[in-house]
């Protein structure tokens, strides 16, 4: 049966805010000023000095506080926030050389207390302040170029990044002036790249010149340029002779783009359906697949469990196939193009040209662990692009290969080693808007020797438990805290000989995937999260086939609501949610619903700082049959973002499901409330406790939980869904916030007729919606 709407009450609220701007510690104003205004004095002395030829200098400092400043105070102090550093500091850009109005300020403040008030002018920002500070080389040195020993005669290629200072005529300046910097002084230019929080130039210098870049206080941030890895498995199969003839799909068929090293197209099984295939930059020339990774993912994207289909001998291709080549022959990016420059075009290309929505990256920098919480360039983009141009981006969480000092050790320290720092996702899987894949085991039974069919080799050990995390996914959380992975699909597992003392893959124990060795071989085997991501692109296509018009938060809703997670898990669910996120999609469980099982959703549109509410309907026999009770929420979003930020996104939004209240009494809780109208108390038992809990689900752009009940019920025949949207530092221009909301109740009891009732009651008010708004245009 049809899913259904969910229906959302109309009425859009001021949410009720948490308690704002004010705290701040005990300080001896006249002494403290006395020191903020020697730390201005040394940050104005360093401003002051001569600076590069042809570079403007540009006030930006750095401010350390106690409890964060809200940036619209900054504002009214003449800053502007553009970044913030992980150790409780702001960074700050002021267009007022002189710093007339926070000069200004400390005045007032070192002044103290006037018309007896407890607490001196500005106390809010001043007491929070601990110092202010110029920025040094040692604050734009990247992860990566910091692993490094710099040599003044060895030429380097490097990613500059510049500070975003807003308007894109100011930043276009910006980059003008470091391009002929760099020019003057026998460097080399090669790419830049403006966006609505990104400013970066790619670049080759010397060590001499890169580091007198260190010094402009322009620079944000200098590092290497990432370089992707994976390592490449393949074995003999099926012959082309024994293949039956492939039709293409048709034209109107969702579309996939696989960003990879090219896609071999004479593969009998992916030419019928692969659209175009382009190199970016062009100058990669050849779009055919040197390294054979891109064809093996493009396979997996395009017909999901390959395994299965060569047993059944039946190959269907449902989607269009898109190769955006961004490789070259020795498995590199392109030293002269920025990673930023090659994913927008690459994206922007497909979308523009083909209206692709679904995009696989099963790419990762490995030598750039996502462990500070700052975001990066290339995650960066990937989100712009996500929200500017409403497409799904499904990124692989990278490879971690552990390798003990003595390998045998790897079977007992599994799966402890998968949480350490090392092993945390890689750029770009960090990115809060695409969909991360993890990789985990499927099957547990050690392969036969080689050569042997049916003994076994008591030698050979499987490392991944069934049903566990591959011994070599790497592991979330993401950028502040949220669910990263949120989607697991089978990666593969690795093997420990004893007699060799070898880790290893082994094809039994690895993913089947088509092969670019052809007309050699057909098909291959692989391991590594490269290979589940596809199985999550290949699902996004399916559910674009059954919603054609859905936005892509409501796919990333849909097949994050329908991720269950595999039986037997002996793992702490911190380390489940880490490795698994909220485990795998299965697709048919939200394409339709059932008598037992109804899911309802709806697309909207949210102004920042408001809440809607959406009835859900419960059926009597919801409440009164014996047997466990679901209900599932699910909330999808693609904020605005900026990776200088700590609060990487400028919206967040979360919800509540309240059960035993009437309409009135929920509003009453959740609106805006004044001062002196106190507190409205606490929902207590009202409130559904769902799993997992707000702290850990509220992080995330994609947010699942689930409510269970075991007993019979007694709250009423609706639930009210509570959707709530918060203004970290979005302005409005930014809004309002879309998203997507799923909701689905289940009763394991599967003579229980769930839907009936509920399609009924949402029908009449859609019904009686329709009657209320005929009544008010006549008025």
């Amino acid at each position: 049966m049809d899913n259904l709407p969910l229906i959302r009450v109309e009425l859009e609220l001021d949410r009720r805010k948490r308690p704002g701007f004010g705290q701040a510690p005990q300080r001896e104003y006249k002494r403290h000023g006395e020191d903020i205004q020697e730390n201005i004095d040394l940050l104005m002395k360093s401003y002051h000095r001569p600076k590069a030829k042809g570079i403007k200098p540009e006030l930006i400092l750095k401010i350390s506080y106690e409890n964060k400043i809200p940036a619209e105070e900054l504002k009214r102090c003449g800053f502007e926030v553009i970044g913030e550093d992980p150790n409780n500091a702001l960074i700050l850009f002021s267009s007022d050389d002189e710093l007339s109005e926070f000069r200004n300020r400390l005045k007032q403040y070192q002044a103290g207390p006037q018309n007896k008030s407890e607490n001196p002018s500005y106390n809010g920002i001043f007491a929070n302040i601990n110092s202010v500070s110029a920025l040094t080389p040692a604050d734009r040195v990247g992860s990566k170029l910091r692993a490094i020993k710099i040599d003044v005669e060895t030429t380097y290629w490097v990613d500059i990044e510049l500070w975003h200072l807003g308007a894109a005529s100011v930043c276009r300046d910006k980059i003008k002036e470091i391009r002929g910097y760099i020019t003057e002084n026998q460097g080399r230019v090669t790419d830049d790249y403006l966006g609505s929080s990104i400013c970066v130039l790619r670049a080759n210098v010397t060590g001499k010149l890169l580091k007198d870049l260190l010094e402009l206080d322009i620079v944000r941030m200098i590092d290497l340029p990432p370089q992707p890895t994976f390592i490449p498995r393949e074995y003999n199969s099926v012959s082309i002779e024994s293949l039956p003839e492939i039709q293409p799909p048709s034209p109107d068929s969702p579309s996939i783009c696989i960003i990879d090293s090219g896609v071999m197209q004479g593969h009998p099984l992916l030419g019928p359906a692969i659209g175009d295939s382009a190199c970016f930059p062009d100058e990669l020339g050849d779009t055919s697949d040197v390294e054979g990774h891109g064809t093996k993912v493009a396979g997996l994207a395009l017909y999901g469990d390959i395994l299965t289909l060569i047993r059944s001998g039946t190959f269907k291709p449902e989607y269009r196939i898109f190769s955006a080549r961004v490789t070259n022959s020795n498995n590199r990016f392109d030293d002269e193009k920025l990673i930023t420059t090659q994913m927008r075009d690459a994206i922007r290309y497909f979308y523009d040209e083909y209206g692709c929505k679904i995009y696989n990256i099963s790419l990762g920098d490995d030598e750039n662990v996502y462990v500070d919480g700052k975001q990066t360039l290339w995650a960066s983009v990937l989100d712009e692009l996500i929200r500017e141009l409403d497409i799904v981006v499904v990124v692989s969480a990278g490879n971690h290969f552990y390798y003990p000092d003595d390998p045998e050790n790897i079977l007992s320290e599994y799966p402890g080693f998968l949480f350490n720092q090392q092993s945390k996702i890689i750029d770009p899987a960090s990115a809060a808007l695409a969909l991360t894949v993890g990789s985990y085991c499927a099957n547990y039974v050690a392969p036969a020797i080689s050569g042997m069919t049916i003994e076994r080799g008591v030698n050979l050990r499987v490392i991944g438990k069934e049903n566990h995390p591959s011994p070599f996914t790497r592991t979330g959380p993401g950028v502040g805290g949220a669910v990263k992975p949120e989607l697991c699909e089978y990666g593969g597992n690795l093997l420990y000989d004893g007699l060799t003392k070898r880790i290893r893959d082994d094809r039994s124990l690895s993913v089947v995937s088509t092969s670019k060795n052809i007309p050699d071989e057909l098909f291959t085997t692989d391991v590594g999260t490269s290979f589940a991501a596809p199985q999550v692109s290949n699902k996004a296509a399916k559910l674009y086939k059954i919603f054609p018009n859905a936005s892509s938060n409501l796919i990333r809703a849909l097949l994050v609501h329908s991720a269950q997670l595999p039986n037997n898990i002996e793992m702490t669910s911190d380390e489940i949610f880490r490795s698994f996120g909220y485990g795998i999609s299965d697709v048919q469980r939200v394409a339709t619903s059932s008598n037992n099982r109804v899911t309802l959703f709806a697309e909207g549109s949210l102004e920042f700082d408001k809440f809607h509410i959406y009835e859900v309907p419960i059926p009597e026999d919801f409440n009164s049959v014996n047997g466990d009770r679901h209900i599932t929420i699910t909330l999808a979003f693609d904020p605005p973002v900026r990776h200088t930020r700590l609060d990487y996104l400028g919206v967040t939004m979360s919800y509540r499901l309240i059960r035993g209240r009437e309409l009135r009494d929920v509003i009453e809780f959740f609106r805006a409330r004044k001062k002196e109208e106190g507190s409205p108390g606490k929902l207590g038992s009202h409130e559904c406790k769902m799993y997992p809990t707000p702290s850990l689900r509220d992080n995330g752009t994609v947010q699942k939980a689930v409510f269970t009940a075991k007993q019979k019920l007694n709250y009423g025949s609706t639930y009210y869904l509570v959707v709530r949207c918060e203004s970290v530092w979005a302005t409005e221009e930014l809004g309002p916030q879309k998203y997507a909301v799923v909701a689905t109740l289940e009763h394991t009891n599967e003579e229980v007729d769930l839907y009936t009732e509920i399609s009924n009651r949402v029908q009449e008010t859609i019904r009686e919606q329709v009657r209320v708004k005929k009544v008010r245009v006549r008025v």
